[in-house]
């Protein structure tokens, strides 16, 4: 079977993002680690962050109409 470059090309671009990918998780670690010595909640800190990174790429009204069926279902349940 012959070489492909293209295909050599792409693998070894998608390895490079892997190992930037795992260098910022090692580094997104320590910084949670950094608020959790400071005394900050950290699952909180991720909900704030998901929330934010939600409504910075969702449309207005459908996260709030969204959110207002979550806390309707969270009505029922209690």
């Amino acid at each position: 079977m012959a070489k492909d470059p293209d295909l050599k090309e792409l693998v070894e671009k998608i390895e490079d993002i892997e190992d930037d990918t795992n260098e910022l998780n090692v580094r997104k670690v320590g910084v949670y680690k950094r608020a959790k010595a400071g005394g900050y909640d950290v699952r909180a800190l991720k909900e704030i962050i998901a929330d934010s990174r939600r409504s910075r790429r969702g449309d207005p009204v459908k996260i709030a109409a969204h959110e207002t069926t979550v806390q309707r279902y969270h009505a029922l349940l209690d």
